[in-house]
């Protein structure tokens, strides 16, 4: 078969038409169709022809021939890839009522489709599936499944498919381990991390230059500076050389941290190690500075010394190359909003001179920096700036300047944003959502938030921890007591903690409104986890229970002391 003949440009009814008479030609001599029908098919899909595959595999079952199993498979991979998933999933079905069992590549190809798609429900349930009929999952199909549960913040899934991984017939290995260790850092589990990592060196799996980097970025990313300094000492011990990964999540750690200068420095010796910056180092610490900005100030005094410490301890750890004479070593001081928004407008400029583009991640982090600096018409400014060819906004986009509108009052342009990003489809993400909820809550539109509430769940989005905090204090405040209390329940079935300020919020509303036994559900909920109420708060309780002639339960209350099972009986007058 020619080449001209699979031309791209080419009309697949204009090909089928030179091709099925000189087909119809070859079959009639001793040549078997099913082997030149099954070179068409694959030739066809290998150059995207989908069409043109299914009209050769109706000629394939007209010569009385059976596709074969690698044959369903190719063409699977190419109406995956072309998105055309009914069809797919009609052919799976087509496949087993012609007797053609799936195999191992099947459902790979399923599986990694349904993952592309972002649908890891169905994954799961082709994994399942895979099981069942008795074919062993790769440590390849185990690590994209637990990757994608990672990405997804559903850990326990992560855990569970780990567990069954080292039960089974597969061992996983160094990328596996790595996976759930990314994950476990991302959902601010530092411990289950740190034991995972000490579990792959009792079983002599040697960590990789990633799982290092992975492990470090975690502890950083917590405020364990200490701990990972440790870790990138053992690193190099074990023979790893710094690379652009390792100093790019350095520069991001201590940039957004507040450390900007710092942060720089790690570029400088990288660039002194003739090591070249590439498009991540530069989206990393554009992000690190522009979060940087308005961080400085809610530093805890325990934080500054361990960044204290790390300033002098990891230039002694990391190679050293001494700077040239007349070599530029750039040197930053600013601690202002503008003098920080300079450095990455600065370093977006020194980005486009190397020949590289800036993406999406680089541009939501400048208009993010702009939104914190107080500059939102600066965000608006960019936004129209940019070529549409390097970037679309996109739900990252939205949730910065919803959120924005929000802390500054201006909830209606927050709730217009919302309505713009439905219109136009931008809408499979929770990250919007949940900023729009914010920006309702802070206005005290109860109702409008518990609305968006809904629509999240109708989409089957879980609101996080914030919204429901946020929530729930707004409906106390503004609606509804009932409504609010059964959102604190809810929230306490999906083990979302409520926050110690919205703890002290329920309990001084539900005293002032005389539902003290209410308020003792929520006193015994928070000793339990471990919380007390604040001091005036706990006068406001203790008032309440001698108000209502409870001076056994105000007794209590004042030490702090959580009973179960007794009966008070809260009468009010």
């Amino acid at each position: 078969m020619s080449s001209e003949l699979f031309d791209c440009s080419c009309d697949e009814e204009v090909l089928q038409e030179k091709i099925v008479p000189l087909l119809d030609e070859i079959l009639k001599r001793d040549i078997p169709p099913d082997v030149v029908l099954d070179v068409l098919i694959k030739a066809c899909c290998t150059e995207g022809k989908t069409r043109l595959a299914f009209v050769f595999m109706d000629k394939m079952v007209s010569h009385g021939c059976q596709p074969s199993v690698s044959t369903y498979n190719c063409v699977l991979s190419c109406l995956f890839k072309e998105n055309l998933t009914s069809q797919a999933e009609s052919l799976m079905a087509l496949m087993k009522e012609m007797g053609v069992a799936p195999n191992f590549a099947t459902y790979w190809i399923k599986i990694d489709a349904d993952l592309d798609s972002g649908n890891i429900d169905a994954a799961l349930v082709d994994f399942d599936r895979m099981v069942e009929e008795g074919l062993r999952p790769s440590i390849a199909i185990y690590d994209s499944i637990v990757c994608a549960l990672c990405e997804r913040n559903r850990i326990e899934e992560a855990e569970r498919m780990f567990k069954m991984m080292c039960e089974g017939w597969e061992m996983p290995d160094e990328a596996v381990y790595t996976t759930l260790l990314i994950g476990y850092c991302k959902v601010g589990e530092i411990l289950n991390a740190l034991d995972l990592f000490d579990e792959m060196l009792e079983k002599g799996i040697k960590p990789s230059c990633r799982t290092y980097c992975a492990l470090i970025n975690g502890l950083l990313e917590n405020n364990l500076i200490d701990e990972g300094c440790r870790y990138l000492g053992q690193m190099l011990d074990d023979g790893f050389t710094p690379n652009t990964v390792l100093y790019s999540m350095l520069a991001h750690q201590f940039c957004q941290k507040g450390e900007v200068n710092f942060g720089i420095d790690f570029i400088n010796q990288m660039v002194r190690n003739q090591i070249e910056p590439d498009i991540i180092t530069y989206g990393l610490l554009i992000d690190g500075i522009c979060k940087s900005i308005l961080y400085e100030d809610r530093r805890h005094p325990s934080l500054v010394r361990k960044l204290r410490e790390a300033r002098d301890l990891l230039p002694r750890m990391l190679p050293q190359k001494p700077v040239m004479p007349g070599e530029l070593n750039k040197r930053v001081f600013c601690r202002s909003a503008e003098g920080k928004i300079g450095i990455a407008l600065y370093l977006m400029e020194d980005l486009v001179e190397s020949g590289l583009v800036p993406d999406s991640r680089i541009y939501n982090a400048m208009i993010m920096g702009f939104c914190r600096a107080g500059m939102i018409g600066r965000a608006y400014g960019l936004l129209d700036e940019i070529p549409q060819t390097s970037m679309i906004p996109d739900h990252m986009t939205y949730t910065i300047l919803i959120r924005a509108h929000g802390k500054l009052g201006d909830i209606n342009s927050a709730v217009a944003l919302f309505n713009q990003m439905n219109e136009i489809g931008c809408n499979a993400e929770m990250d919007p959502y949940n900023a729009v909820i914010e920006s309702l809550c802070i206005a005290g539109r109860a109702m409008e938030a518990l609305s968006v509430f809904f629509m999240m769940q109708k989409k089957g989005m879980v609101p996080n921890e914030a919204s429901y905090n946020n929530l729930v204090v707004c409906l106390y405040l503004h609606y509804s007591t009932d409504l609010a209390l059964c959102m604190s329940e809810e929230m306490l079935l999906l083990e979302y903690p409520l926050r110690h300020y919205v703890y002290n919020r329920l309990l001084t509303i539900l005293c002032k409104e005389n539902k003290l036994a209410e308020a003792y559900g929520i006193f015994n909920e928070m000793l339990k986890r471990g919380r007390i109420p604040d001091e005036r708060t706990k006068k406001l309780l203790v008032e309440e229970c001698l108000r209502q002639g409870e001076t056994g339960l105000a007794s209590l209350m004042r030490q702090n002391t959580c009973v179960d099972g007794v009966d008070f009986h809260f009468d009010t007058p």
